[in-house]
């Protein structure tokens, strides 16, 4: 690629990144958790395992977990009749 060429595409990417930037961060929620020692150690050892990202792994353990919430509570809710 000529320089030329690479400078309109490195252009273009920064374009479309600015362009974007603000819409990523209104559209993530960001929030801080106290953990243990030990546990982030084990959350580091679970991204190592799954080659993954800690907050990957955070993201999958807090989804599992609200999944379960969501099938608990809908078996304790009454049926009705058939």
């Amino acid at each position: 690629m000529s320089a030329g060429k690479w400078h309109r595409a490195v252009s273009f990417v920064e374009l479309i990144v600015s362009a974007l930037t603000p819409i990523l961060l209104a559209a993530a929620i960001w929030f801080h958790v106290d953990v243990t020692a030990s546990m982030l150690e084990e959350l580091d050892k679970a991204a190592r395992d799954l080659n993954v990202s800690r907050q990957a792994v955070i993201k999958r353990l807090v989804r599992q977990a609200l999944d379960q919430h969501y099938l608990a509570r809908r078996s304790k809710q009454p049926q009705p009749p058939s």
